[in-house]
C-alpha cells in the first residue's frame, strides 16, 4: 500500500527535477539576450552618427542596435516560456532597459533638447522665472498655470540650465508614467483573468501577464507627448487618476470611499490647472462610467464638472475669448475631425506620408490586439468588470475628441489617453497560449519598428547647436521685437519683448508663400506694431517645408530674394540660422511674388 502511494509522488518529484534544468536554461537564455541586447545596442550607438532623412533616425543607426531592440522583447519571451516561474521582476527590467536606450538615441546623437514645442513650452515659464509673472492674454497656458509656475520653481531650486531640463524631461516622465501604470496593469490582470487557483484567487497567467503591457506601452507610444510640456504634466496626473479610478471601479465594484474621493477630486483639481484638455477627457470617462453604472457617486462626475466650469469662466476666460469662434465652428464636427486628424496626416513629402501611413497601420494593430482581446476573454468567460471599465473608458475619450481645438493633433492626443487601457485590455487574454504567442510577437516586431513610428519626423524635430546658438541671439539682442520664422527662436527666453509667429503654419491652412515673408504684416495678431520686426529661416523651417508640404527648396529660395531686397538687412548668420531685419520703407521695389509660388 505505501509502494502504491509512494510511486506518483516519485514521478512527480522525477518530472519536477527533469524540469528545473529546462527552466535554468530559459532564465539563463533570457538574462543573456538581455545582456546581450544592451552590448547591441550601446556599440550601435558608440558605431553611429546623426544622418536626418524623410525617415528620421533609422539611417543613422547601424544594424546592431537594431538588432538590441529585438533581443529584449525576445528576452522577456524566454520569460514567458517559464509559465508560472517567470520573473516579472526580469520582464519590467527588459521593458525599463528598452526605454532607457530608445529615449536616450536621439539626446546621444543630438547633443541638444529635441522637440521644437519643448522650447516654446519653456517660453511660458520664462516670464515667471523672470519675474514678471503670468500673462494670460498673451501665453496660453497661462491661464492654466501650474507647469509655467511649478517648472520655474523647478529652475530655481535645482538651478537646471533651461537646455538640460529640456533634455532629461521626456526621460523622466516617460519612466514615471511606468509606476501608476503597473498598478493599473495589475489591478485588470489580477481581477480580470482570476481563475480562483492561485491563493488569494490569483491565476498563474495573471501574475506574468501585466509586464506584457509596459511593453506594449513602451512600443505603442510613438506620440512624443512626453516631451516637456503642460500635457506630459497633466498626463501623469491623468495616470494617477485613472490608476486610483481602476481600484474603485474594478476592486471595489465602484463604491467610493472618503479617501478615494479625496484623491480623485484632488487629481481632477490639478489637472483642471494644468491642461484643458486631460481634464475633458477626464470628464469624458467619468460621464461614460456613471452612464455604464461602474461608478455608482452621480455626484462625483457633477463635482467635477462644476471645478471645471468655475476655472475656465473665472481664470481662462482670456483663452476661450480668443478662441470663441473656433470652438463654435469645431465642435463636435466630426467630419472635419476626420478630415484634419487622417486625411491632412497623410500629405507632404513621400516619406512623411508614408511614417504618417505606419502610424495609423501601428496604432489600428494596438486596437486591434485589444479588441481580440475582449472577445476572446468574453467567450471563455462573458462580461467582467475590467472589460466593462475599458470599453466605457474607451467610449468617453472617443466622445471628447471631436469637440477639441487641437486639430490635427487630436487623434495623436486619443490615442495617448487610450493607451494605458489598450494595454490592460490586451493582455487580458495573456492566459490563451494561441493569443500570448501573438501578442508576444507583435511586441518583437514593434520594438524596432519604433524608431520609425517614434522619430520619423526627427529631420523637423531634432534642434541643432546652430539653431540653439540662433536663439540665445534672438533673446539676448532683439528685444523687443516682432519675429517672422525661425519657429520656435521668438517663444524660447525672454517672451515677455517678443511676439513671435510660426513661418511653416502662417495664415491659418494656406500654404506659406514669399508674401508672408515679404510683408509680415499679413499675418495677423501681432500685437506691439511699433516694435522693430525681424525675419528669421532655420533649419528648423527648411525641415518643415520638407516633410509637412513637399517644399525643400522653399527656405533657401525665400533666402535667396531677401539677399537681394533692400528692405531686408542681415544682422544674424551661421548655417543653421539666417536673421533680417524688416524695414519696408528702404525697399525699392518688391520681388515678383511668383517666384516661389507653391508646388500644386
Amino acid at each position: 500500500m505505501t509502494k502504491a502511494i509512494d510511486a506518483p509522488a516519485s514521478i512527480v518529484t522525477r518530472a519536477r527535477l527533469q524540469l528545473r534544468p529546462t527552466d535554468s536554461i530559459l532564465q539563463h537564455t533570457s538574462w543573456g539576450l538581455a545582456a546581450f541586447a544592451v552590448t547591441l545596442a550601446a556599440g550601435g550607438l558608440a558605431a553611429s552618427s546623426l544622418r536626418l532623412d524623410g525617415y528620421g533616425l533609422v539611417r543613422s543607426l547601424p544594424p546592431a542596435y537594431f538588432l538590441g531592440l529585438i533581443c529584449l522583447p525576445l528576452a522577456s519571451g524566454f520569460q514567458w516560456l517559464r509559465g508560472r516561474q517567470a520573473s516579472t521582476t526580469a520582464i519590467v527590467v527588459h521593458v525599463v532597459v528598452f526605454v532607457l536606450i530608445v529615449w536616450l538615441t536621439p539626446l546621444l546623437l543630438e547633443g541638444t533638447p529635441r522637440f521644437r514645442t519643448s522650447y516654446v513650452n519653456f517660453g511660458y515659464v520664462d516670464p515667471v522665472l523672470r519675474g514678471i509673472g503670468l500673462l494670460p492674454d498673451r501665453f496660453i497656458y497661462h491661464n492654466w498655470p501650474l507647469f509655467p509656475v511649478a517648472m520655474a520653481g523647478l529652475v530655481r531650486a535645482t538651478g537646471l540650465s533651461p537646455l538640460v531640463l529640456m533634455a532629461a524631461f521626456p526621460l523622466v516622465m516617460i519612466l514615471a508614467y511606468l509606476i501608476p501604470l503597473a498598478t493599473i496593469l495589475r489591478t485588470i490582470a489580477f481581477h480580470g483573468t482570476s481563475s480562483g487557483d492561485d491563493p488569494g484567487g490569483l491565476s498563474a497567467h495573471a501574475r506574468v501577464a501585466w509586464p506584457a503591457g509596459l511593453w506594449l506601452f513602451a512600443v505603442f507610444d510613438w506620440t512624443s507627448q512626453d516631451y516637456f510640456s503642460p500635457q506630459a504634466v497633466a498626463y501623469l496626473l491623468f495616470v494617477i487618476w485613472l490608476a486610483v479610478l481602476v481600484h474603485v471601479v474594478v476592486r471595489r465594484a465602484g463604491e467610493l470611499t472618503p479617501r478615494t474621493t479625496i484623491l480623485l477630486l484632488g487629481l481632477f483639481s490639478l489637472i483642471v490647472v494644468t491642461h484643458v484638455l486631460t481634464s475633458l477627457e477626464v470628464l469624458g470617462v467619468l460621464a461614460a462610467l456613471t452612464a455604464a453604472r461602474l461608478l455608482r457617486r452621480p455626484t462625483m462626475i457633477l463635482t467635477c464638472g462644476l471645478i471645471f466650469i468655475v476655472w475656465q469662466l473665472n481664470v481662462a476666460g482670456p483663452f476661450f475669448a480668443f478662441y470663441a469662434d473656433r470652438l463654435q465652428n469645431t465642435l463636435l464636427d466630426v467630419t472635419d475631425f476626420v478630415q484634419v486628424n487622417l486625411a491632412s496626416r497623410v500629405t507632404g513629402s513621400p516619406q512623411h506620408a508614408q511614417i504618417a501611413e505606419l502610424r495609423i497601420l501601428v496604432t489600428g494593430t494596438l486596437f486591434a490586439l485589444a479588441g481580440l482581446a475582449v472577445l476572446v476573454r468574453l467567450v471563455q468567460s462573458g462580461r467582467s468588470r475590467p472589460l466593462a471599465f475599458g470599453i466605457a473608458f474607451l467610449f468617453g475619450i472617443a466622445f471628447v475628441a471631436p469637440a477639441s481645438v487641437y486639430g490635427g493633433e487630436m487623434l495623436i492626443r486619443v490615442l495617448l489617453f487610450c493607451l494605458p487601457l489598450l494595454a490592460g485590455l490586451a493582455v487580458a487574454a495573456f492566459g490563451t497560449r494561441a493569443y500570448r504567442l501573438l501578442l508576444v510577437a507583435v511586441i518583437i516586431v514593434m520594438a524596432p519598428i519604433h524608431i520609425l513610428t517614434h522619430y520619423g519626423n526627427e529631420l523637423h524635430d531634432y534642434v541643432s547647436p546652430g539653431e540653439v546658438a540662433g536663439f540665445e541671439f534672438v533673446s539676448s539682442s532683439l528685444p523687443p521685437a516682432n519675429i517672422f520664422g525661425g519657429h520656435p527662436a521668438g517663444d524660447f527666453e525672454n517672451t515677455a519683448l517678443l511676439d513671435a509667429r510660426n513661418s511653416y503654419l502662417s495664415r491659418g491652412v494656406l500654404a506659406s508663400s514669399l508674401e508672408d515673408f515679404l510683408d509680415p504684416t499679413l499675418h495677423h495678431g501681432w500685437s506691439h506694431k511699433d516694435w522693430p520686426t525681424y525675419i528669421l529661416l532655420s533649419r528648423g523651417d527648411a525641415a518643415a517645408m520638407e516633410l509637412f508640404q513637399d517644399r525643400p527648396e522653399f527656405v533657401s529660395e525665400v533666402k535667396s530674394v531677401l539677399d537681394r531686397d533692400p528692405a531686408f538687412t542681415l544682422v544674424y548668420a551661421n548655417p543653421d540660422m539666417t536673421i533680417y531685419r524688416w524695414q519696408p520703407n528702404a525697399a525699392v521695389e518688391t520681388p515678383a511674388v511668383s517666384a516661389i509660388a507653391p508646388r500644386r
